[in-house]
């Protein structure tokens, strides 16, 4: 199943001016609860070959979401099972909601989107598999993880019980894609609506043919009870994490795909239409292997790129500081958590509490243990 945690990073978060650190920022550190053997067998028991992805490494890219009553939810996947936990003080102690079962006929699958509308309701979109895990090392493993994200359908689901049971209402028609994948939070923005992102990849099926990735908005006008697939945000955008400021405009932060001039780093896209339309993508990050991220809007106008950084050396989670909404960034780096894995590829996923606090919830890796972060920028 998993490893026993190695790493768990303790001691506050360290600012960096050109490699050198010249300040620090408190952070408290909690440890996620970890997934207990008899959830894992529930879930294996769903499955139609009776195993779950053995191979697969147990990966915990958290999705976050505040819920109006200042409950925390945080959904992740550990080897394929899809873990629902909720904090009510802040991010200090969890408790498990839910393991979530797949759709009927469904083995298992990825969620690709996870939100909590005005009304407590709460969405999934989950992408289905339904055959057993790819084989990496066939012949052709580029066609055969085509297959894997392709393979089963894309359903949008929704609990009124905080998690406790899932109606899927909704499948996601994408004839014309190769794949869909995406890890972004479903949200309700100012006018009204509710949206979601994921990505699609087209072409790519012939020998020297580059793929074409875009990450669409899905976009519901009746408080998340359907959705349409509308316009998408720019070419060779993935993993697109959406905010809204307090002004109500929606910031993006795009990460690039293998496929762009720039790959593998992070950039800032802008709506000013509730996500109607969105600007060219301008950058945020430099350096190969700076993605995905995520914005954090504070209510002064600072606003706050959380990232990872995927290659050593200072691999891990950092973060980048904009004093005027991301038209500038300064030059300092925050690290909100070290990693000492050969290969980190540490996702977040964070949410502004009502007192100010940013609590970051930091994936896991191979060793390392999921791990809820409070802490407060401090006043400029």
């Amino acid at each position: 199943m998993s490893k026993a945690p190695t790493h768990f990073p303790t001691g506050p978060i360290l600012v960096k001016q050109a490699g050198n650190v010249v300040d620090e920022i408190a952070a408290e550190r909690h440890a996620m609860p970890a997934l207990a053997d008899e959830d894992y067998h529930l879930a294996e028991s769903w499955c139609r070959d009776g195993t779950l992805s053995a191979s697969m490494a147990p990966r915990g890219d958290p999705i976050a979401a505040l819920a109006p009553n200042g409950t925390v939810y945080v959904t992740y996947q550990h080897a394929r099972v899809l873990v629902l936990h909720k904090s009510v003080d802040g991010g200090r102690a969890w408790e498990k909601v839910n393991i979530v079962q797949p759709p009927p006929n469904v083995q298992y699958g990825i969620v690709l989107g996870y939100g909590v509308l005005p009304d407590r309701s709460q969405l999934l979109l989950y992408a289905g598999r339904m055959t057993p895990t790819p084989n990496w090392n066939v012949p052709d493993p580029v066609q055969d993880r085509i297959n894997w994200f392709a393979t089963g359908w894309t359903y949008f689901a929704r609990s009124q019980d905080e998690g406790q049971t899932w109606h899927y209402f909704q499948q996601i028609d994408k004839a014309d894609a190769v794949n869909i994948q995406g890890l972004g939070r479903i949200m309700a923005v100012r006018d009204g609506a509710v949206i979601a992102t994921a990505s699609l990849r087209f072409s790519g099926r012939s020998e020297g043919e580059d793929w074409l990735v875009r990450d669409y908005i899905w976009r519901s006008t009746d408080r998340g009870k359907s959705f349409q697939r509308t316009n998408f945000i720019a070419d060779h955008s993935g993993e697109t994490q959406i905010t809204q400021t307090r002004s109500g405009r929606l910031l993006g932060a795009v990460r690039t795909s293998n496929f762009h001039p720039t790959p593998k780093q992070m950039m800032l896209t802008a709506s000013d239409d509730h996500g109607q339309t969105w600007s060219d993508p301008v950058p945020v990050t430099d350096e190969y292997g700076t993605c995905p991220g995520e914005f954090v809007a504070l209510p002064d106008g600072r606003l706050i790129l959380i990232y990872c950084k995927r290659y050593h050396p200072g691999a891990g989670l950092c973060a980048k500081v904009s004093p005027d909404e991301g038209k500038t960034w300064n030059s300092q780096t925050l690290v909100i958590r070290p990693v000492e894995e050969p290969n980190p590829g540490l996702y977040s996923s964070s949410v502004l509490m009502r007192d100010g606090t940013i609590l970051t919830i930091a994936g896991q890796h191979e060793g390392s243990a999921l791990q809820a972060i409070r802490w407060q920028l401090p006043a400029s």
